[in-house]
């Protein structure tokens, strides 16, 4: 069944002059420029979207301890959850104020270790703090942790945190 035909004469009252691409459909316009073989554009060579950076960039928080990049084993959805980790740990830390220790906290790197069913979280203190005493507050809150993180993961089950304490922040 053909569409539509568009008559110029019917448009003339809506605008002030007709050109030569009105009553054309964009998208089957799009569709006929793009069917060369080198694309261009926001999808690149490859056809998907949001790559956002030079081939095997990383955000800060997935990268691994001293600012390597995650190895290239690491599958997508497991940097995916362990980036929402990382954004709920450094909520969770801000707005903490039952504890004074883990307030202080920043979270400097999230890893899949070995996937995404457990995460190695290294986190930072704000104040020179004993690395020890960091860690029996992150044990003794890590149920509170985890419940925070599995409320922001959209999992079956929640990933277990390990901790690791890493250098002093500012």
């Amino acid at each position: 069944m053909p569409g539509k035909r568009f008559d110029r004469g019917s448009a003339r009252p809506l605008c002030g002059e007709v050109g030569p691409g009105d009553g054309e459909d964009p998208k089957e316009r799009e569709r006929t420029s793009s069917r060369s073989p080198a694309r261009s554009g926001p999808r690149g060579a490859g056809g998907r979207k949001g790559r956002g950076g030079p081939k095997g960039a990383s955000p800060s928080w997935v990268r691994a301890p001293g600012g390597a990049a995650p190895e290239p084993g690491y599958d997508r959805k497991d940097l995916q959850v362990a980036r929402q980790a990382a954004r709920t740990l450094e909520e969770v830390f801000a707005g903490d104020s039952r504890d004074e220790v883990l307030g202080e906290l920043r979270v400097l790197s999230v890893v899949p270790a070995p996937d995404a069913s457990h995460l190695l979280v290294t986190v930072g203190p704000a104040l020179p703090l004993a690395p020890s005493a960091v860690l029996a507050r992150l044990a003794a809150a890590s149920g509170r942790l985890r419940a925070e993180v599995a409320a922001a993961v959209n999992r079956k089950r929640a990933p277990s945190l390990t901790y690791r304490v890493g250098p002093a922040v500012g």
